[in-house]
């Protein structure tokens, strides 16, 4: 069973309606969508950090389970569940100038990592792998078994599958 986990999720009212849908639509999501205020270097982007409630083992329902952390960084001028979609696997963690100011960090870095997202005024998705800063259970380096890359092109896969379930662009 996916879970949508989504830590602070501002209740205003320019929050989108997708956002919304996405808690309705599964099952035990709780309130962990950050939504970062307009930044004066990035106005027309808008940024959300969320929390996606993964299992350390996918194939075992009742294993341990954490957070998998992504960044979803949508143009404000086009609407983000039509968008193409441009998801960036981090290899590790999220880049800690986009977490620091994610609308500065995105408007004015146009490298390998976002110049599609650029060019196409894409839907920039960028995924924190699993074991590496905040996408990491408790005591993780303690049992590394589950540190394999099957489980995290799961987590990639279920992270994604629950985004497909409010977007209309393919993922």
């Amino acid at each position: 069973m996916c879970l949508l986990c989504v830590a602070g999720l501002y209740a205003k009212a320019d929050t989108p309606q997708w956002i919304f849908d996405l808690q309705q639509k599964n099952v035990g999501l709780i309130d962990s969508i950050r939504v970062y205020d307009p930044h004066p270097e990035g106005a027309g982007y808008t940024s959300y950090i969320i929390y996606y409630n993964q299992p350390l083992r996918h194939a075992d329902a009742s294993s341990q389970r954490f957070h998998l952390r992504a960044l979803l960084t949508v143009d404000n001028g086009m609407d983000p569940t039509t968008a193409v979609n441009h998801v960036y696997c981090s290899g590790y963690n999220l880049m800690e100038d986009f977490l620091a100011s994610p609308y500065s960090a995105f408007a004015r870095t146009i490298d390998c990592s976002t110049e599609i997202a650029h060019r196409y005024r894409a839907n920039f998705i960028q995924i924190e792998h699993r074991y590496f800063q905040y996408s990491a259970p408790d005591n993780c380096w303690e049992q590394l078994d589950d540190l394999r890359a099957e489980e995290a092109a799961q987590d990639f896969h279920a992270l994604i599958g629950a985004l497909k379930t409010v977007r209309k662009a393919s993922l």
